[in-house]
């Protein structure tokens, strides 16, 4: 929650606060997984990582929700607009 949070801001706890309780664990799967597993594992720094995610959401298509929070998370990490659009323009081959 911790990374989660430093990535997203406080969105997150709100989030899970007004998911209904027979969706609770869809909040849980992201939080323990994605950022309890992988953004905390050693070799690259949260920057990077937030970075290389945005790129490979950004080509997946139909995830629209998920490129505009990461372009945030982008954001709050460090990575600033010329990176993103040098990161995203170089994805797109």
């Amino acid at each position: 929650m911790a990374t989660q949070v430093e990535i997203f801001g406080n969105v997150i706890a709100k989030m899970r606060e007004t998911a209904p309780a027979n969706q609770k664990n869809m909040q849980d799967y992201p939080s323990s997984l994605c950022f309890g597993d992988f953004y905390t594992r050693g070799g690259l720094d949260l920057k990077t990582r937030e970075l290389l995610t945005l790129c490979i959401i950004s080509t997946l298509g139909s995830c629209e929700s998920q490129v505009k929070s990461h372009v945030l998370g982008n954001k709050n990490v460090g990575n600033d607009k010329e990176t993103l659009l040098s990161a995203i323009s170089h994805s797109l081959p």
